[in-house]
């Protein structure tokens, strides 16, 4: 069961989150603000999501692997996800896993590509963001950040 792989959707990803304040358009685009808990491990141990997926890190701490590298995501940190990247969530540090809370977009595979936008080009002129999914965010970038979620989160 340990090796169990898991291929998540979009609208499998906001089943699991229903309960968080979320803004969406059916099961191309969706955006929440959460907490996770226990109740959330049916994403251990291994996802591949099917979708784009940005998280910011509002407060905790989380280890987990992508594609088998090991990251850190903590305080004002983004992660970005790319479709078929696998992940796994290692460890919800104890002492701040009640404290976790992000805001998370994902985005189908359908809604980015109607964007018109060469996400191949973006991902392979930019190799750094596959090989470096977890940025940290000044504090100027953080605002911006914060400031954009909080607009779209009241529409």
């Amino acid at each position: 069961m340990e090796n169990l792989m898991l291929n998540i959707s979009l609208s499998q990803f906001k089943k699991i989150f229903s309960d968080s304040p979320h803004l969406g358009l059916g099961d191309e685009f969706y955006i929440f603000d959460a907490n996770i808990t226990e109740h959330h491990k049916p994403l251990a141990p291994h996802c591949r999501f099917d979708c784009f997926m940005l998280i910011y890190c509002v407060n905790g701490h989380i280890k987990l692997n992508v594609n088998l590298e090991e990251y850190d995501l903590k305080d004002s940190m983004l992660f970005m996800n790319y479709p078929g990247n696998i992940i796994r969530v290692n460890q919800l540090v104890q002492s701040e896993q009640s404290d976790l809370r992000y805001i998370c977009v994902m985005m189908s595979r359908d809604f980015v590509s109607n964007l018109m936008l060469d996400v191949n080009k973006i991902f392979t002129n930019n190799k750094s963001i596959m090989d470096h999914p977890i940025i940290s965010l000044n504090k100027s970038q953080e605002g911006l950040l914060c400031e954009h979620m909080s607009v779209i989160l009241k529409i």
